[in-house]
């Protein structure tokens, strides 16, 4: 996990639609709840809150403190202006220190860049951005990794077994879901523009349906037929 975030808050007293003017005054309108305690509307700096939003999204717990009390939270939702992406709203779910959280994580790819594939002048896609994770908040990772010297050759592939264990962590999504595989760069190319897709989206229908084909296989597959005739 991260350095501490940390976020002041306040009560409220202006709801609905008018929450506008709190925008205008330079604050993020925000709801605190939790199991223990009823849900409280609240408001923060825009400036603060913009910062915590970045620094810890929906993986990592806030130090928040409202009437002088700090508790942990974690970000369960965000409601951001699609196009100036300036937040206009958060959704604060109290959390226990000593008691398991459920949160996505980002995957990485360990040594990404410098796989033996990528060496070897192969293309590696990701197709899953990341997973279901359950852990204590204080042992929230920023993201989980995948072997990358284990993606040597076309066809090779990670799943979420593959996921480099954490202590206190525990993955929840689907061991079997792939996670990245390796292309040759001129098969993935030829696939790409067959399908008038991108290269991302070709990897992520070999995935969906559990193959770990290079497109040149995949393509070979299909043209067999036709060749028959």
């Amino acid at each position: 996990m991260g350095d501490k975030v940390i976020l002041t808050v306040e009560e409220r007293t202006i709801l609905g639609k008018k929450v506008k003017q709190l925008r205008k005054q330079g604050f993020v309108p925000a709801i605190v709840y939790g199991s223990d305690m009823q849900a409280t509307a609240v408001q923060a700096e825009t400036v603060a809150a913009t910062k915590v939003w970045r620094a810890a999204g929906k993986h990592q717990p806030v130090e928040i403190t409202l009437g002088g009390k700090k508790q942990l939270a974690m970000i369960k939702s965000a409601d951001v202006q699609p196009v100036k992406r300036s937040l206009r709203h958060l959704s604060l779910h109290v959390v226990k220190g000593n008691e398991k959280v459920e949160t996505e994580v980002a995957v990485h790819v360990k040594d990404s860049g410098e796989t033996p594939a990528e060496k070897a002048g192969l293309v590696v896609l990701t197709t899953v951005d990341s997973v279901q994770i359950s852990a204590l908040p204080k042992n929230l990772p920023d993201a989980v990794e995948v072997p990358g010297e284990k993606l040597v050759d076309a066809g090779d592939h990670l799943t979420v077994a593959d996921i480099l264990p954490i202590d206190g962590v525990t993955v929840l999504s689907d061991p079997e879901q792939i996670v990245v595989t390796v292309y040759e760069p001129g098969a993935l190319a030829a696939a790409n523009e067959a399908t008038g897709g991108d290269a991302t989206e070709v990897a992520e229908v070999a995935a969906e349906n559990g193959s770990a084909e290079t497109p040149a296989e995949a393509e070979g597959a299909d043209a067999k037929p036709e060749a028959k005739k």
